[in-house]
């Protein structure tokens, strides 16, 4: 794994010119995939001219140099193969928890060096989430999950499905029984969810429990609605 930070500003060697190309300034991420698109950097000759390499075409991300083939590789932004609108800088993006709380910006990034894919994310408030926990990111905000299983990106990964605690909890192969993850994995939302106040009323199907908007969610309240078969919608309706 190499962090970003160790990448910004490592000179760039093409192997057949057997030299500097470039310096690296700024690593851009494709939105879609969560892997590293491209490094952007300045050529030697022409500083103020910046340009960048996909991230396919580097054969080594070193701790002194990055190494590519050769500098006919390097593709000005004018170039019609330089697709940015689909990318995000990262650094400095606010990040978001998918219950709405703020927990800081990045700060830096761990990408895996053959793959490109974030494998966490660093911020100024000194918490860190793996690639696994992040369901979105743009140029506005990245949101995180302490619980990855409870969504699942569909298709062309535009459609995202929230399931219920219930309902993430498959069976295990592991040693831990399913229903030793399922207690742990309902600990996590209680802890998630208390002290929350609902954006919804939040009901169950036969009408016989519910809990309205605009109510301090207490551990029995979320205990019940783990009962009543609720608490996935509980979780949709805090604020």
């Amino acid at each position: 794994m190499k962090l970003v930070s160790v990448l910004n500003e490592l000179p760039i060697v093409g192997i057949q010119e057997g030299k500097v190309i470039g310096i690296t300034s700024k690593v851009v991420v494709s939105m879609e995939t969560r892997c590293v698109k491209y490094l952007i950097f300045n050529m030697i000759q022409h500083t103020n001219v910046p340009t960048a390499i996909d991230f396919e075409a580097v054969r080594g991300l070193g701790n002194d140099y990055i190494v590519v083939l050769t500098a006919n590789e390097i593709k000005p932004f004018s170039d019609k193969s330089i697709h940015l609108e689909r990318t995000v800088d990262l650094i400095g993006t606010p990040v978001l928890m998918d219950l709405g709380n703020k927990v800081g910006k990045v700060i830096d990034f761990e990408i895996n060096e053959k793959t490109g894919e974030i494998s966490k994310i660093i911020l100024d408030s000194d918490n860190s989430f793996t690639g696994q926990q992040i369901i979105s990111l743009s140029e506005h905000f990245i949101i995180v999950t302490e619980i990855p299983e409870c969504y699942q990106i569909t298709g062309d990964q535009k459609d995202m499905v929230f399931s219920s605690p219930q309902e993430c909890v498959g069976d295990s192969e592991e040693s831990v029984s399913a229903e030793t993850e399922k207690i742990v994995l309902d600990q996590k939302i209680l802890e998630l969810l208390t002290g929350q106040v609902t954006a919804k009323k939040t009901a169950s199907k036969d009408g016989n429990f519910s809990i309205n908007s605009g109510v301090m969610l207490t551990p029995e309240m979320i205990e019940a609605a783990n009962q009543q078969g609720v608490l996935g919608d509980l979780v949709m309706n805090v604020k």
